[in-house]
């Protein structure tokens, strides 16, 4: 398999390469490295975005902003609507043009619909739109926020045949549709098998979401 040829490429990230295998080593940096921020114009601002670790909520995203006046108790019915795919390199989503990988943005879209109903959200609607986070507040939702998502990266380390591993990277924002403010913001990288990429995804974001529900609220 081409990439167990080349897994020595993911331990020695200084530049060096092995014969026959320079390609997949670049694939396989990318796939390692965190997530970075980087102005795609899907958050109003990166203001307070930061890392961190917490005992107590293993898993968080990579950088995240959990807003002071967050409130989660009064976010029972939130929409997810179809993520965006915005980038300041279309290079960067050269995963998306193959086959296997066509339809990621509506799986993990659907995937996190289906695993926060009835558990995180009293009720989550999945919509198949897109919504513009400047008609939130003038469209009158009938909802309490909107969680929003970008996936800004994603690396495939297969072609066609040869789906491997998967390196993506994705901006979350919950939106209080009543203030139109982004509440919570994440940025997050993982990087899995094929059918495990909406899973890592979820998992960070439900990490994050938990934190969230404790936050002292001013």
């Amino acid at each position: 398999m081409k990439v167990q040829r080349c897994l020595f490429g993911l331990f020695t990230l200084m530049g060096f390469s092995l014969s026959g295998c320079a390609i997949f080593e670049v694939a396989m940096v990318g796939a390692g490295r965190s997530a970075a921020v980087e102005d795609t114009g899907f958050l109003k601002s990166y203001d307070g975005i930061t890392s961190g670790s917490d005992q107590a909520y293993p898993g968080l995203p990579d950088l995240y902003y959990i807003s002071p006046k967050i409130g989660m108790q009064a976010y029972d019915k939130v929409v997810i609507p179809a993520f965006s795919s915005l980038t300041t390199d279309t290079r960067n989503l050269m995963g998306l043009q193959i086959r296997q990988y066509r339809s990621i943005k509506k799986e993990l879209a659907d995937h996190i619909a289906e695993t926060f109903d009835g558990s995180v959200f009293t009720n989550t609607i999945r919509s198949s739109e897109r919504i513009n986070p400047k008609d939130i507040g003038a469209k009158k939702l009938p909802v309490d926020a909107v969680l929003m998502g970008n996936i800004k990266e994603i690396v495939s380390l297969g072609g066609e045949s040869d789906a491997g591993l998967t390196a993506i990277q994705v901006e979350y924002k919950l939106v209080d549709v009543k203030t139109g403010e982004e509440v919570l913001k994440a940025i997050h990288r993982s990087t899995t098998d094929l059918d495990k990429v909406a899973m890592g995804q979820v998992r960070a974001l439900t990490a994050l979401l938990n934190k969230a529900k404790n936050v002292p609220q001013l």
